[in-house]
């Protein structure tokens, strides 16, 4: 009856807002790194990137104009990463039988 709340009562957030939260502080985050004058900071906000697959490709663009060329090239490596990996998908789910090979057991 007066239990304690559970731990989603006490958030009170579903998975889905909790995501949302998560991606809003995420975005907070990287739009104060990015304008960071330290160029590591920048870097690091790079390489958070590419531990969030999926998601869009705005902090390469905002690399690919810095002002440091360490932080320009590593954008253009990640941003010619992320067009191996979308070509390379493109390629598999366009092949004939693609789907049929997998459904197979």
């Amino acid at each position: 009856m007066g239990g304690a709340p559970s731990r989603t009562d006490l958030s009170g957030q579903t998975p889905a807002s909790a995501s949302a939260a998560d991606q809003a502080a995420w975005s907070q985050w990287y739009e104060t790194a990015r304008q960071s004058s330290d160029v590591s900071v920048r870097l690091q906000a790079l390489e958070q990137w590419v531990q969030r697959p999926g998601d869009a490709l705005d902090p390469v663009t905002y690399g690919l104009v810095d002002q440091d060329e360490t932080v320009r090239r590593r954008a253009q490596e990640l941003y010619e990463q992320a067009l191996a990996r979308e070509a390379t998908g493109s390629v598999q789910s366009s092949q004939p039988g693609a789907q049929e090979r997998e459904e197979d057991p």
